[in-house]
């Protein structure tokens, strides 16, 4: 027998964590930079307990649009390692590995305040996997090179053959909620 968990939790809280080098010296979102992110996130729905880390390594680009504006992307490659507990049941620790693309951009209202977003999917190829996110909200900037991120954030996580020993073969959760983030950026 094969069940299928399809759950949906709008109550989660998102961390969110990313340090980011320009390649070309400014300090202003345009030309190449190199990235690593974290972000994870924890909660539990009516059948599930979940814990879903993830941490990304990749590179991009930006363009400045107008005086404030800007644009990015980015891609790389993302692990995310997945704790699951439906039912008092613990499931095999399940950790898939693949590529990740981003898009993202921002305007700088004042020098403190810049409304983001950022858009965000992977594929994982350990099992057949994926991710899919989009966040907005605000960035504070209060210390130089740093910024505070405050927001909503929603995602979609997808994993087949999650656990065929005891018989789940499919786990999706859509999450949703507030996402807390600090960006460090030299």
């Amino acid at each position: 027998m094969s069940v299928e968990i399809d759950e949906t939790d709008r109550d989660a809280i998102f961390l969110e964590g990313r340090v980011r080098k320009t390649l070309d010296g400014t300090d202003d979102h345009s030309g190449p930079h190199v990235e690593l992110g974290w972000n994870s996130v924890q909660g539990e729905t009516e059948a599930l307990d979940y814990s879903i880390r993830i941490a990304t390594l990749g590179a991009g680009t930006g363009i400045l649009v107008g005086e404030q504006g800007w644009f990015g992307l980015a891609g790389g490659i993302a692990w995310q390692m997945n704790d699951l507990d439906p039912s008092a049941v613990e499931l095999e620790a399940d950790d898939d590995l693949g590529p990740y693309f981003a898009l993202e951009g921002g305007w700088r209202a004042t020098s403190w305040l810049e409304p983001y977003a950022r858009a965000d999917a992977t594929v994982y190829l350990n099992e057949y996997a994926s991710t899919t996110g989009f966040e907005a909200g605000a960035r504070l900037h209060v210390i130089e090179h740093t910024a505070l991120f405050l927001g909503w954030r929603w995602a979609q996580y997808k994993i087949d053959d999650v656990d065929s020993f005891i018989g789940i073969s499919e786990f999706e959760l859509d999450a949703s909620g507030l996402i807390v983030g600090l960006d460090v950026h030299f």
